[in-house]
């Protein structure tokens, strides 16, 4: 329960700078470029130095609030969904952001692997 509600705070944070674009009668959730999902993982990485947001690792230290967009790099990109790697120096750590190809973000850890993919 308690990472399901984690993932519901990751969406809703999301959403305040995700964009959607309403074509027609629906809406419609654009594919984001990669620069945008680097963005959107930097933010919200800022944004876990602000609270424990119910994941493991609780609430980050201070340090990587202030990364600049060359900490991020694009793991793994598909047609569904971006994997975005944040290197923290200071720390020698690196957060992995699971986000979907929308901008949506489902799930972050320091060891890469997510299990909301069915590989």
């Amino acid at each position: 329960m308690k990472t399901f509600n984690a993932i519901v705070i990751l969406v809703l944070l999301t959403f305040s700078c995700a964009k959607t674009i309403a074509h027609g009668d629906h809406d419609h959730h654009e594919p984001i470029t990669a620069s945008k999902a680097k963005e959107i993982a930097l933010y919200i990485t800022g944004e876990f130095t602000q609270r424990d947001v119910g994941l493991p690792f609780g609430q980050l230290p201070t340090s990587w609030k202030s990364l600049s967009q060359e900490s991020a790099v694009i793991k793994e990109q598909t047609d569904e969904y971006y994997i975005v790697a944040i290197e923290n120096k200071a720390v020698e750590k690196t957060l992995f952001i699971l986000m979907a190809a929308t901008g949506e973000v489902y799930d972050a850890s320091f060891v890469g692997d997510f299990p909301l993919l069915n590989k």
